[in-house]
This record gives C-alpha cells, structure tokens and sequence, in this order.
C-alpha cells in the first residue's frame, strides 16, 4: 500500500510536472508566434517605407538640375517637353496644394486704391 501511495504521489509530480511544462511551452511557443508574426509585419512596414524614399528620391533626382520656366506666364516644360502650370508642377511633384494670395508690391501695382485705403 505504501509503494503505491508513493508511485501515486510520483505519477502525480510527473504529470504536474509534465503539465507545467507543456502549458509553458506552448506559451512561449504562442510568444515566439507573436514575436515572428510582428517582425514580420515589421518587415513588410520597412520594405513598403524603402520603396517609398525610393519613389521620392527618384522624383527629386528628376527635379534636381534646371527647369524651364516659361518667362512670361511662369509654365514649367516637364520631363516629357509639356508645359504645365507651375502649381500644377509642383502639387504633382511635392504632393502639395496651394492658395492663392497676392504680395503687397502687387497689391500696390494691379490694385493701388484698394492697397493704400487698407
């Protein structure tokens, strides 16, 4: 009787034993998952983040140099030998919109009454 209480007893550390390692097992077989499931994601994050300073590095290689402006109503000649306006250009370039305003050396010449009564 007392072999079998202590072979009992010992089944029983085996198994907690053997239950506790499993469970952490899979705990940090669940962890180590997680771990190359977020490096990856991490991965895909840096290739897209690569690809994108490439596109705008690629722009402003293509931007570097002189540009032809068109002296009179300010149109810029793309790559392609188009003109275009120039915010036209630069919002398809820089990704950038614009507002319009006038200067107050213009305001003096195109509008002088509104400029000196303001």
């Amino acid at each position: 009787m007392i072999i079998e209480e202590w072979l009992l007893a010992a089944l029983g550390t085996v198994l907690l034993v053997v239950l506790v390692s499993t469970a952490f097992g899979l705990r940090m077989s669940r962890e180590r998952s997680s771990e190359r499931q977020r490096r990856l994601f991490l991965e895909g994050e840096l290739q897209s983040r690569t690809i994108e300073l490439e596109e705008v590095r690629t722009r402003m290689r293509s931007l570097q140099g002189l540009l032809a402006i068109c002296s009179c109503c300010k149109s810029i000649r793309d790559t392609t030998g188009n003109w275009k306006q120039m915010e036209d250009y630069l919002e398809f370039h820089f990704q950038t919109a614009f507002s319009h305003a006038v200067c107050p050396e213009c305001m003096r010449v195109e509008y002088p009454g509104l400029f000196e009564s303001a």
